[in-house]
């Protein structure tokens, strides 16, 4: 069992992507004691989260490279990270560099926005195509079922 809270990952990215409470109420309601389960509400929406990297990703990334996010449509859902801004441009720098998350009803539709959204990032990057496809699920679930089994 894993506990991960760190806010650049991709499951917090997903999950705080529809939230819809006040997140500074739930942090208050943590400290003093006083959260609640139904202080949490969210969106009953599916999501699907695709990171772009540098390339050379993970071993020997390309840092300092310019990026381009002027074709991301809907940057409400663009999480930006390893970046560094200098004169008005955007430098990936080496490690996870952009996350884009696909928001809709079910996760065939999220991952449909949040490939077309990653695809439109400009620069020396790569990102996985397969996550959240029906494919990679399907067999993940596969995986699962023959480990029960065992």
């Amino acid at each position: 069992i894993e506990f991960n809270a760190r806010f650049g990952d991709p499951e917090s990215l997903n999950v705080l992507s529809i939230l819809k409470s006040d997140f500074a109420a739930l942090c208050k309601g943590i400290v003093t004691g006083s959260l609640t389960q139904d202080m949490a509400e969210f969106e009953s929406k599916a999501t699907v989260c695709k990171y772009a990297v540098p390339e050379g990703y993970p071993d020997d990334s390309i840092d300092d490279a310019p990026i381009d996010i002027s074709a991301v449509k809907n940057k409400a859902f663009l999480y930006l990270s390893a970046v560094d801004m200098r004169d008005g441009v955007i430098y990936a720098m080496g490690s996870r560099t952009a996350a884009y998350v696909g928001v809709a009803d079910t996760i065939t539709a999220a991952e449909k926005i949040a490939e077309r959204e990653v695809r439109a990032i400009g620069g020396r990057l790569y990102h996985r195509e397969d996550i959240g496809t029906e494919r990679l699920i399907q067999q993940r679930v596969d995986a699962m079922r023959k480990l029960r089994t065992t």
